[in-house]
C-alpha cells in the first residue's frame, strides 16, 4: 500500500505534543492511533506506516498497538508477523453476511468478511449492559480458507468435553 492512499489525523504541532504531560500525552497517543486505524479501517496498517505518517516513534506505536490488542480494541493480521497490518475492532472489511447468536444472556455477532487480504470469518463478543448499550468486548478472526479445519478442530474438542462431562 502506498504511503499516499493512507488517511492521516490531524495532529498537534510537535512542541505542543511535547510539552503535554505524560498522562495526558499517554491519552493523545493511543487516540491518535485509534483514530488512525479508523480512517483506514478496511486498508489496515503497519506500525512503520502510523510511525512514518506522524511523529510517534516506532516503539510508541508498536506500545500502544499492543495495549489496544491487549484489550480487543484492534486486530493484528496475520498475528505472528513483524509486518502485520492492525485494523479496529469490527472494521476488518466489508461484512458480506451477518448474524447474531444470543447465548446465555451473552451476544455474539458472527460476520463473514472481506478485504484486500481475503476473506474471514469473524465472531465479535459483545456485551449489553443495563442501559442496553452494546459494546464490543473481544473476537476472533479465521482465515475462510481455514474454516474446515477450524470447525473439525472445534466438534473434536466440544465431542471431548461431553465425553469427560457426561
Amino acid at each position: 500500500m502506498s504511503y499516499i492512499d493512507i488517511e492521516t489525523p490531524e495532529l498537534k504541532p510537535y512542541e505542543s505534543y511535547k510539552r503535554l504531560p505524560p498522562e495526558e500525552k499517554e491519552k493523545y497517543v493511543k487516540s491518535k492511533i485509534l483514530e488512525f486505524l479508523r480512517l483506514n479501517k478496511n486498508k489496515g496498517l503497519t506500525i512503520k506506516q502510523m510511525s512514518e505518517a506522524t511523529y510517534f516513534h516506532r516503539t510508541t506505536v508498536a506500545y500502544h498497538l499492543d495495549s489496544l490488542l491487549a484489550k480487543g480494541e484492534v486486530y493484528k493480521y496475520p498475528e505472528n508477523s513483524r509486518n502485520a497490518l492492525f485494523f479496529p475492532n469490527g472494521k476488518f472489511g466489508d461484512p458480506i453476511l451477518q448474524r447474531d447468536i444470543e447465548l446465555n444472556n451473552r451476544l455474539f455477532t458472527l460476520y463473514l468478511m472481506s478485504n484486500q487480504l481475503g476473506k474471514f470469518i469473524y465472531l465479535q463478543e459483545k456485551q449489553i449492559d443495563i442501559f442496553g448499550s452494546v459494546s464490543v468486548k473481544g473476537g476472533i478472526m479465521i482465515p475462510f480458507t481455514d474454516r474446515k479445519e477450524f470447525l473439525r478442530a472445534m466438534n473434536e474438542i466440544t465431542t471431548s468435553v461431553s465425553e469427560v462431562i457426561e
